[in-house]
């Protein structure tokens, strides 16, 4: 664990130099009192890990960015799921999860079945395609999955969604 935060503490965040292990070993050196030491070493530690974490909240913002456009490029295939996204970006599902619904407030799915949906809905609107089939050009493996997360999407059937783009579109 120190040799992680000796490690994070030679990286530069912001362009300002940090003080150097060498300059915190010789102000600890230079402590008048085992107490004095201990609080440089441990304000040394703080500085470190405050960093750290700064640097690891700018990337989350960068992953879930991929992540995003992982799924932007890849919401027509009913094979996408948090698996292949995690392989591409290279991160644990589990920390995939959490660090997505943190910067975005949904979870990995809705936004998948979000942008699903949306597609879905431009096809509802501009083609006379049977509800199976703009599920599977949507993404959706599953015709029945698909009416389930469409009206819960929207509030009503891709049916009656369809109809109702169709009646409008006439008027």
């Amino acid at each position: 664990r120190i040799g992680r935060v000796q490690e994070s503490c030679r990286e530069e965040t912001d362009g300002s130099p940090r003080r150097s292990s060498r300059q915190v070993s010789d102000e600890i050196l230079a402590a008048g009192t085992l107490a004095e030491a201990v609080k440089i070493l441990e304000q040394y530690a703080d500085e470190c890990i405050r960093d750290n974490e700064s640097r690891q909240q700018g990337s989350a913002g960068r992953y879930v960015s991929r992540a995003l456009d992982f799924i932007e490029q890849n919401y027509t295939s009913p094979q996408i799921g948090i698996r292949e996204v995690c392989r591409y970006l290279g991160l644990s599902p589990s920390y995939f999860s959490s660090l997505i619904k943190s910067e975005t407030g949904e979870t990995f799915v809705e936004l998948l079945n979000r942008r699903r949906i949306e597609y879905a809905k431009e096809l509802l609107e501009r083609t006379s395609l049977r509800t199976y089939e703009v599920a599977e050009k949507a993404g959706f493996g599953d015709a029945h999955y698909f009416g389930t997360a469409f009206k819960k999407a929207t509030g009503m059937t891709p049916g009656a969604y369809s109809r109702r783009s169709a009646a409008e579109a006439s008027a």
